[in-house]
């Protein structure tokens, strides 16, 4: 039970934090999804800062792997949205801003991966 609260609580915190990034970079159907671009891609670099630069030395790793990883990680970073926002730029024939996308989140989501993971 511990542990689901510790995921629900970070979840929480992700979520609001992700739609206060939305809320920020406001964006109309057909526009370049700016906000889940920013959200998803710090969220691979707080997961990955997490992974190699705190749990390799921490006591109580579970805890914070659940509580940032799982949770403020998982509710923070969205590939629902990714997918429902290129599969609109498909249904409107921006096969240009569809393509961008996938590969800007693709590539841009591993690289701020791997600045953490290389540097270990």
């Amino acid at each position: 039970m511990k542990d689901l609260a510790i995921v629900f609580f970070g979840s929480g915190i992700g979520g609001c934090l992700r739609y206060g990034i939305s809320l920020i970079f406001k964006s109309r159907a057909g526009e370049f999804p700016y906000a889940t671009l920013i959200a998803n891609v710090l969220a691979c670099l707080i997961a990955a800062f997490f992974l190699h630069k705190i749990l390799p030395d921490s006591q109580n790793q579970n805890s914070i792997r659940l509580l940032m990883i799982t949770g403020f990680c998982g509710g923070f970073s969205t590939f629902s949205t990714f997918s429902m926002e290129t599969s609109g730029m498909m249904r409107e024939s921006n096969w240009q801003g569809a393509v961008v996308y996938s590969l800007l989140s693709f590539s841009t989501g591993l690289a701020a991966f791997l600045i953490f993971a290389r540097s270990r």
